[in-house]
């Protein structure tokens, strides 16, 4: 009896320490839900990357999930705000089918590019896959090789996206700049 109490108080306090990370920070998730989304609204160009219940991601941006809100979930949740909290924590998957109408891209995981994330920290993968440009203060690159796919960047990019990245494609292809989220959301 004294063991079956002790796996269990064990086990209690296992999964009551293991929080899922955030993701969006309830600070930013304010500010998205009280943005104004006459489109091009201030969050258009931030790519926001969901988990879609067909097993891939979808990259939209704050306007066109707005209208997905909208359109498709404001009936299931009591405001906008929670919405967002749980599409954008990764606690939800949101429905691909109600982005048929809706711009948006979407892909799956690259294998080796989750590898490596996986067995790397975060601060060597970050390392691996940017470069600095010494023309612009603290201004960091997406370096990706020519025979890089299209899932593999959108891969990397999810990833930067977990940790507090945003990547911005810039006007000359396919120079891709890595900015921190915070950036965008003053």
């Amino acid at each position: 009896m004294k063991k079956k109490f002790t796996i269990i108080l064990v086990m209690i306090s296992f999964f009551s320490c293991t929080e899922k990370k955030e993701i969006i920070s309830e600070n930013d998730i304010n500010k998205f839900a009280k943005g104004s989304y006459i489109v091009p609204s201030k969050y258009g160009a931030l790519n926001l990357f969901l988990l879609a219940d067909s097993g891939e991601i979808i990259i939209t941006n704050a306007d066109y999930l707005n209208y997905a809100y909208n359109k498709h979930y404001q009936k299931e949740y009591s405001n906008y705000r929670e919405f967002l909290s749980k599409v954008l924590n990764e606690e939800i998957k949101i429905k691909k089918k109600s982005f048929d109408r809706i711009p948006h891209e979407s892909f799956k995981i690259s294998s080796m590019v989750e590898r490596e994330y996986k067995q790397l920290s975060f601060n060597d993968f970050f390392n691996k896959y940017t470069g600095n440009d010494m023309s612009q203060e603290n201004s960091n690159y997406l370096k990706i090789e020519e025979n890089t796919s299209l899932d593999e960047i959108r891969t990397i990019s999810y990833y930067f996206y977990l940790n507090g990245y945003q990547i911005i494609k810039g006007d000359n292809f396919p120079r891709y700049f890595v900015y921190k989220r915070d950036k965008f959301m003053n």
